[in-house]
C-alpha cells in the first residue's frame, strides 16, 4: 500500500472519509491542525498496479492532517523544527 500527503478537497464535497470537524494534532510539528480549513493537508492511502506508481485505486483516509507549512518543509529536506533532515 502506498501513502501520500494530497490537500483536502478544495469543493468539500461530503464522503465517509471526512473526518468530525475540528482540530486534531499535525504529525510533524504536534501543533492543532484545523481540519475545516480548505489549505490542511490529509493523509490519504491507495493502492497502485506495476512498477510506476501513477494513477491509484481504493484511496482510503488514513485520519492524519498536516499544515501547509510542516509539508513544504518536508518537501524542502526540513523537519518543521528546522532541523536538516537530508
Amino acid at each position: 500500500m502506498s501513502s501520500a500527503i494530497v490537500p483536502r478537497n478544495p469543493m468539500n464535497h461530503k464522503d465517509e472519509t471526512q473526518p468530525i470537524l475540528g482540530k486534531v494534532a499535525c504529525p510533524f510539528c504536534e501543533e492543532a491542525v484545523d481540519v475545516d480549513s480548505e489549505e490542511v493537508y490529509r493523509e490519504v492511502a491507495l493502492w497502485v498496479h506495476g512498477p510506476k506508481s501513477d494513477g491509484g485505486t481504493l484511496r482510503e483516509h488514513t485520519g492524519r492532517y498536516a499544515h501547509p507549512r510542516c509539508i513544504e518543509l518536508l518537501k524542502a529536506g526540513q523537519s518543521p523544527d528546522n532541523e536538516m533532515l537530508f
